[in-house]
Parts: C-alpha cells; sequence; structure tokens
C-alpha cells in the first residue's frame, strides 16, 4: 500500500457469530479525491470513524447463508431471513454461525456435522464440497462487497472503482480471544474473499480500543489504570485486563479467559431440554396431526417451530417479572398451547 497509511481508509469488519458490523476510519469525507488511476487519496486532515449503515434497523446483518437451489445462487444476512419467512428458503437450508466452524472443540461438533451436510448440498468445488473456510469466504466476500457499496454511497463519490478501494484499504477483522488456531484460517478465508491487507485483532483489544477513543479522559489521565474488558457475545464471551500507557497503547494485564457461551448455546440448551424431557408429547401431538414422529425431518420441523418461538420471547426477556419467583413463556403447537414439563404444564419457567 503505497503513500501515507493515515490518509488512507481502514475498515473494520466485526465477523460475529450471529451478527457483524463494520465501521471504517478516514480523514474527513471532505478530504477525498480521486485521481485519473482510481485510487484514492486523501488531504491531510482530522480522521474520523463512520459507521456502516447496514440496514434500517440498525448497523448489523445476520451472520448466516444459504443456497437457494432454484434461483442458482446464495442469498444472505437479513435477505436471507426474508426469503426464510415466505417460505422459498428452508431453515434447513440456513448455514448459521459460520464463525464457530473455525472451533474444533467437542462443544461445537454437532455444529459443524449440521454445517457439513449442509455444504453437501451445495455445488461443489474442483470436484468437492465446500469446506468450512470456502463458507466463511463466501459470506465475507458479500459481507465486503455491502460495505463497499455502503462506504462509497456514504463517501458521495461516484467516479472512482469499488475495487480500488478495496485494495487500497486495510482491512481489520475481529476474532474471539485465544482463538490462535483458528487464526490461519480466518486468514485464508479473508484472502479468498478478496480482503487485500488483512490485520486480525481480538474482540476484546476492539473493545478496549473503542472504550478509550470514546473516553472523555485523556490516555494520560487513564496511565497504569487496569480496565477490565468483559465482550458477551452471541456465541462466545471473553474477559480480560488492559493497562493503559500515556501514549495511548495498551499491554495485556491478567491473562483473558473466555470460551463458547452466550444466546446461541442457550438456545441449543433449550433444544435438548425439548427432545430430551418432553418427547412423549411431541410424538402424541404429531400422531394427532396424523405426522409420523419416527420421520426425523418432520420431528425436527416441530422443534424448530418451538425454537424460533422461544428465540423471540428470549430476546424480548428483561429478567423482570410481575411474579416475585419466575418469568414464565409459552410455546404453541399450531394453535394448541403446549410446553416443557414445570409446576405449570403449559409453561416454560425461566428463574430470574
Amino acid at each position: 500500500m503505497s503513500g501515507d497509511p493515515r490518509h488512507r481508509v481502514t475498515i473494520g469488519l466485526d465477523f460475529g457469530t450471529t451478527t457483524c458490523k463494520s465501521a471504517y476510519y478516514a480523514p474527513r469525507v471532505l478530504g477525498i479525491s480521486s485521481n485519473s488511476r482510481d485510487t484514492l487519496t486523501f488531504t491531510p486532515s482530522e480522521a474520523e470513524i463512520y459507521p456502516v449503515e447496514l440496514s434500517n434497523e440498525g448497523h448489523t446483518e445476520p451472520t448466516k447463508l444459504a443456497w437457494h437451489k432454484i434461483e442458482r445462487r446464495f442469498f444472505y444476512g437479513s435477505e436471507l431471513e426474508l426469503k426464510v419467512d415466505r417460505g422459498s428458503i428452508s431453515p434447513e437450508d440456513v448455514v448459521d454461525l459460520p464463525k464457530l466452524s473455525l472451533d474444533r472443540s467437542e462443544q461445537t461438533y454437532r455444529l459443524r456435522k449440521r454445517q457439513e451436510a449442509q455444504r453437501e448440498k451445495m455445488p461443489f468445488k474442483n470436484g468437492e464440497p465446500l469446506s468450512s473456510i470456502d463458507i466463511i469466504a463466501q459470506f465475507l466476500r458479500w459481507f465486503k462487497d455491502r460495505v463497499l457499496g455502503i462506504i462509497k454511497h456514504q463517501l458521495g463519490r461516484r467516479r472512482y472503482n469499488v475495487a480500488a478501494l478495496a485494495e487500497s484499504a486495510t482491512w481489520v477483522l475481529t476474532l474471539p480471544a485465544n482463538w490462535e488456531e483458528a487464526s490461519d484460517d480466518l486468514r485464508r478465508a479473508a484472502r479468498e474473499a478478496g480482503l487485500g491487507n488483512v490485520e486480525l485483532v481480538t474482540e476484546t483489544e476492539a473493545a478496549a480500543a473503542a472504550m478509550l477513543g470514546s473516553s472523555q479522559e485523556s490516555f494520560r489521565d487513564l496511565a497504569q489504570e487496569p480496565i477490565l474488558v468483559a465482550d458477551a457475545g452471541g456465541g462466545t464471551h471473553n474477559v480480560i485486563t488492559y493497562i493503559v500507557k500515556p501514549d495511548g497503547t495498551m499491554e495485556e494485564g491478567l491473562a483473558g479467559t473466555g470460551g463458547l457461551r452466550g444466546s446461541y448455546w442457550l438456545a441449543e440448551d433449550f433444544q435438548d431440554h425439548l427432545t430430551k424431557l418432553w418427547p412423549h408429547k411431541l410424538n402424541d401431538f404429531l400422531v394427532d396431526q396424523g405426522q409420523d414422529p419416527a420421520d426425523p425431518v418432520i420431528f425436527q420441523k416441530l422443534v424448530d417451530s418451538c425454537s424460533n418461538q422461544f428465540e423471540t420471547q428470549k430476546k424480548r426477556f428483561d429478567g423482570f417479572s410481575e411474579d416475585d419467583e419466575v418469568s414464565k413463556m409459552v410455546v404453541t403447537l399450531q394453535g394448541r398451547r403446549s410446553c416443557m414439563a414445570s409446576t405449570d404444564s403449559n409453561t416454560i419457567v425461566l428463574p430470574k
């Protein structure tokens, strides 16, 4: 990358387990110019961080993709969710949480096997099914193109080539702390996605830097102060401490710790609870509907229906209730009120 890096765009991609977001760092927009070679240069000026407005509802996109068998193309993010809602793509074909395929622990085994089966239904690459890295690259390529298009619109310039921006920019990708073994795979996926100059930072480092950047206190005021950073994501949680230096740099204090925790695993536990503690009611319901409970596809669709309702209510759950003891959630099976075993046979009881 030629020229003063301070006069170039740095684009951050928060490749989250359940959602993605982005922002870019550049000198003030008014200082941007474009020459005949379609490369971006900037006049020296104060730099700013600009969020990438990904949708009308916020600055995030769901981290998911699926292959549409009829249209012969991939769909991603919120557009994919619309396709699923309208019934044109089956929920079974949606690859959720592709980032977790980089984790090879026993906890992600079931998820990885499900994604492996999904990839076998997609077009092959060089005679072989797509790998988990191929899927991540596919998603990152789409996310990169989407972000670049929005940045181009936000910058208000129509003369330069978006490809030139992609080539000249520095891309910063986040990954959970203690995921050193996955960093090479993520770099490979980023290269396949066309991200030229890539840097990886941990999610806790990015969170700490964002906090310091928005703090009203100067680095000198915070010097030698320990900062505890807790990153609670949809699939991973990490906690770490940093010591701030007078020049604004940070050094690690106590070693970080974390693991596979978050709202996704709560949903997984719900499915396990549903199928292990309530199988007879699921079976009886399917029999009443004239369906075969031994059919794994039919059974899983019923479980998914309950899980989707649980997910909707889980997002609204705030831990408060008029009841001092519990907050209740109800799952409905096609109009029949049914739920998990509890003190009330018609409700799931979640402790406050």
